[in-house]
């Protein structure tokens, strides 16, 4: 008896079995093996989050490859099992799959593999059964010779180099203003370079320059700068000046030249100052004019223009007020005349209003854009409403009036007559509810009404248009939607939670009906009075000229309701069609019935009379018919 227990799933054939065969399997053994030294594609099934690859039993597959690419469409990070997790091999798997995934390689309990999108990497699979690991093949790889690399490397531990390495381009971190160029304790002896760029501070010990040193960041001196010779050296230039001077005290030997000069500490000056233009302050927002205690008189100006808040006492103002910053009321904003004053003007809108809730004695009024409930945007909304009730599964749109109590308080409150709501609580759909109470009698409580405002559509096919239109479709997988498909149902009729009526894709119809049959009557009678009775004057009897079946028994059969005339001899009613579906079986079960009679009696006749007339023709007739 052969077996498949080696690493590959070769067949190793029994001493002694096979006799004649013998070759085809080793042959086929020979093919599995250099498909197992070659390459396999094995795609994914879209969105997967699990997969597994399996090396068969003596038959070729994609698995035993020593190169595995694996290809598909991800969303998610798939997990693949290498089985059976009892083959200890070698692999180079390629993850080539789209949707920038990772592809996690496993066999058993043990470790796995994680393997980026378009990555490749060397694995070594155990095979030690249900506690399998999968190993990186690669790790502490050690190499005596020379590592070549014509693209980019990329280390993501710590290297170490011994001897001289040579470098035939820049040295570039990986991130910004993050590594050192040695250590604290291991520091290079000497750094020989044309020049040096630095955003920060030059520490440690003495640097001595024989040119120009050009230094673009803050420099933070622990001592004095001194100038080497006397009354010689500037700060800054005629042409490049310092933008300020932050320092306690200045001893001068000249003039103070210049515009604006910049005072850390209290100045005082006594006597009028005339100021020849603006009196500005250094600092936005933070200089006072006065303080609590000392206080000017009275401000003279001709305009005030304010970035805070106007405190004190009352002012009145006998013209327009512009504010252009925020200001702050610690109370109502009252209009001094009721139902005069607007908030903003038709030309000039408050962007938004932040409000607890809103009174109003009028409407709504939208005169442009989108209005929003729980929401701020919607991309595919031009002008409209958008309402967003997050995660509640209640009612989102509820329409009420003062002259309905229905009493269903079980489903709603008692005064709302319609409800817009969730149809799953997790995914969706839109269901509609209409209540009424009793006072209007068995009316409907939900009415679906078109109103066409020129002639319907007359088409009799599957491109016709209704005046009422129900259309059904499903999702696509994508971002679309696509017609039902075979047998999926398009409209379901309920009575509560069980559907009685149904029409399916196929345009087939389904009732859930209780049989009933006609027995005890005649159904071709019964048939011909129903037609004789509704359409009076246009029935040719066939059954005798006696009514047998008149219009009771149709309403108490269930057949037909509502028998009326309707002018010129003519006469409608309600059909039920399921009823009279069963009916016409009954009929046709009765037919079939007498002429399975007549048949038998038309044998027995002619095995009577051998010799009858034209009896053999009839019979050969029957039979192929």
């Amino acid at each position: 008896m052969a077996t498949y227990v080696n690493n590959l799933r070769l067949k190793e054939i029994a001493t002694g079995a096979e006799s004649g065969t013998w070759g085809t399997s080793t042959n086929t053994n020979l093919e599995l093996i250099a498909d197992a030294l070659g390459s396999g594609t094995e795609a994914i099934t879209t969105n997967a989050d699990t997969h597994t690859t399996t090396i068969a039993d003596g038959a070729a597959d994609e698995g035993r490859a020593l190169f595995l690419k694996y290809t598909g469409t991800l969303d998610s990070a798939c997990t693949i099992t290498l089985a059976p997790n009892t083959i200890n091999k070698l692999w180079f798997i390629e993850n080539a799959t789209s949707g920038s995934q990772n592809i996690i390689i496993s066999q058993g309990s043990g470790a796995n593999i994680t393997i980026a999108p378009g990555k490749i990497a060397v694995v070594l699979t155990d095979g030690a059964g249900s506690g399998a690991a999968v190993l990186d093949a690669l790790a502490d790889l050690e190499l005596s010779g020379t590592l070549s690399v014509a693209g980019a490397a990329t280390i993501t531990g710590a290297s170490t180099l011994t001897g001289v390495t040579t470098h035939g381009g820049n040295v570039v971190s990986d991130t910004n203003s993050t590594d050192d160029l040695g250590a604290t304790s291991t520091r290079w002896a000497n750094l020989w370079v044309d020049a040096i760029t630095m955003t920060g501070a030059l520490g440690g010990g003495s640097a001595a320059f024989s040119s120009t040193l050009a230094v673009t960041g803050i420099t933070t001196h622990g001592d004095n700068v001194v100038s080497d010779t006397d009354s010689t050296d500037d700060l800054g230039t005629t042409g490049v000046r310092w933008a300020n001077l932050w320092v306690d005290a200045i001893t001068m030997g000249g003039t103070l030249a210049g515009a604006v000069a910049t005072f850390s500490s209290t100045v005082g000056i006594t006597g009028v100052t005339t100021h020849g233009d603006s009196v500005v302050p250094v600092t936005d927002s933070t200089v006072d004019l006065g303080t609590t205690g000392v206080r000017w008189a009275n401000l003279w100006v001709d305009a005030i223009t304010m970035g805070g808040t106007l405190a004190g006492a009352v002012a009145t103002f006998s013209s327009t007020v512009g504010i252009t910053g925020v200001t702050t009321h610690g109370d109502d904003v009252v209009s001094d005349t009721d139902s005069t004053d607007d908030l903003g003007t038709t030309g000039v809108r408050w962007a938004n209003l932040w409000v607890d809730a809103v009174t109003m004695t009028a409407g709504f009024v939208a005169a442009s854009g989108n209005s929003y409930i729980g929401d701020t945007a919607n991309s595919k909304q031009t002008l409209g409403l958008t309402i967003n009730m997050g995660a509640n599964d209640n009612e989102i749109l509820s329409l009420k009036s003062s002259d309905i109590a229905h009493g269903i308080t079980g489903q709603t409150e008692t005064d709302t007559y319609g409800l817009f709501q969730k149809a799953h609580a997790a995914g969706g759909g839109l269901q509609v509810t209409g209540l009424t109470d009793s006072d209007g009698g068995p009316g409907f409580a939900l009415a679906l009404t078109g109103m066409l405002g020129e002639a319907a559509d007359t088409t009799k096919a599957t491109n016709a248009q209704g005046i009422v239109h129900i259309r059904s479709y499903i999702y696509d997988g994508s971002t679309n939607v696509i017609a039902p498909g075979t047998d999926q149902n398009l409209v379901v009729f309920g009575s509560a939670s069980s559907a009685r009526f149904i029409f399916d894709a196929e345009g087939s119809g389904h009732a859930d009906v209780e049989w009933v049959t006609f027995d005890k009557h005649n159904d071709l009678q019964v048939l011909e009075d129903m037609e004789y009775l509704v359409a009076p004057g246009q029935v040719v009897r066939q059954f005798g000229d006696v009514i047998k079946h008149d219009r009771a028994f149709f309403e108490d059969e269930g057949l037909f309701h509502d028998i009326r005339e309707v002018g010129d001899g003519r006469m409608r009613g309600m059909m039920n069609y399921t009823r009279m579906l069963m009916l016409h079986s009954g009929a046709i079960r009765q037919v079939g019935g007498r002429q399975m009679l007549l048949e038998n009696c038309l044998r027995d006749l002619v095995a009577a009379n051998p010799t009858l007339k034209g009896g053999t023709k009839a019979l050969a007739l029957l039979e192929t018919n």
